[in-house]
């Protein structure tokens, strides 16, 4: 019973935009809920990226995509928005801009070695895919890695030919 009162409590707060109570709530979840099982973590991590996400708050969107990464290692959406938010915000040089195009590379590879998911159509999968090559691309360019940018951003054109940065990296 408490997982539904806590659950509908949460979602509240998502379908509100209150960001701030999301977090708290996210932050404190093995406090406020310790018995909660992965399935409800994991829920509840992702919306708390997501929404990190549309608050253009990087930080947030990538710590709770690795924990909803850690509960689900397949997970569509954080292997998509926390490469997104990453290159969003690449420190400018050094150790920890290359720390986080790796980390880019690694997630959009991850994805790309995904099976299309039961009940996903085609265009939207590779919509998916696209993405997830663009963005391996761009780490790639970014990373000096030019020769093997070249195939990942021609797969990238060749799922969506309006990819405006897929062609401009290539």
């Amino acid at each position: 019973f408490f997982s539904y009162i806590f659950g509908q409590i949460f979602n509240g707060y998502a379908a509100a935009g209150n960001m701030a109570k999301v977090m708290e709530t996210a932050d404190k979840l093995t406090t406020i809920h310790p018995s909660a099982d992965n399935q409800t973590k994991a829920a509840i991590f992702s919306t708390a990226m997501a929404l990190a996400y549309q608050a253009n708050n990087t930080p947030k969107t990538v710590e709770y995509g690795d924990k909803v990464l850690a509960l689900e290692p397949g997970n569509v959406q954080a292997l998509m928005m926390v490469p997104l938010a990453m290159l969003v915000t690449l420190p400018p040089e050094g150790a920890a801009k290359d720390a986080a195009l790796t980390k880019v590379a690694d997630y959009s590879k991850k994805l790309l070695a995904l099976s299309k998911p039961m009940g996903t159509a085609d265009a939207e999968w590779n919509g998916v895919q696209a993405q997830a090559n663009s963005t391996l691309g761009m780490a790639l360019v970014s990373q000096a890695k030019y020769d093997d940018s070249i195939p990942v951003l021609e797969a990238a054109l060749k799922l969506n030919k309006k990819d405006d940065q897929s062609h401009y990296n290539l």
